[in-house]
């Protein structure tokens, strides 16, 4: 007997030794019965996917961020200046869908090799770098949908940011006041 076919032959008999197998199955008269639950979930994946699910045209793009109308200069403005970040408006499924026929009425009009010269001018532009109609209709994008890096991480960066300089300029306000040797430098400096 090979051995492969004596491991078969215990591990039918330790699946035969389980008392549901040696007792007849009871059969019930009752009708089996469906039920429905509502489930609530987040919709997340990595950057690249959720951009292009959503009609993006990606994290290099000139409004970088799909939840938001951000430009890189705010998000530099966010480490210049913690105290006051800029104020951006939130996009909504109902602006990507705008955006994404204003894009595809005006290219419609051009030949391939038109497309790709006036696309980063019509994305830039007037469609918010958005570039296809997103893949359901059904999304709330700031409820629905998350990503673990773009707004996370310059969050917690801005606020590492602000701890740090509060800090600091503690420390040089204590020093002063140890040495008497004049005044700290200015909160904005």
């Amino acid at each position: 007997m090979s051995f492969q076919r004596r491991l078969l032959e215990i591990d039918v008999g330790r699946v035969a030794s389980i008392k549901f197998f040696r007792e007849p199955i009871a059969y019930s008269s009752k009708q089996p019965s469906l039920k429905q639950y509502l489930m609530v979930g987040m919709f997340t994946a990595d950057l690249e996917f959720l951009s292009k699910f959503l009609g993006h045209q990606g994290a290099c793009a000139r409004f970088l961020c799909m939840f938001c109308l951000i430009v890189k200069a705010q998000c530099k403005q966010v480490f210049d200046d913690p105290d006051n970040p800029a104020v951006v408006p939130k996009r909504t499924l109902e602006m990507i869908k705008e955006n994404a026929k204003t894009y595809n009425d005006i290219m419609s009009k051009y030949n391939e090799e038109e497309k790709e010269r006036l696309r980063p001018e019509v994305t830039k532009g007037k469609t918010n770098s958005i570039v296809a109609e997103p893949m359901v209709d059904w999304i709330v994008i700031e409820e629905d949908c998350s990503t673990a890096t773009l707004h996370v991480i310059l969050g917690i960066t801005a606020w590492i940011v602000k701890v740090t300089r509060k800090a600091f300029r503690r420390l040089e306000e204590l020093e002063a006041k140890k040495t008497g040797a004049g005044q700290a430098l200015p909160a904005n400096a």
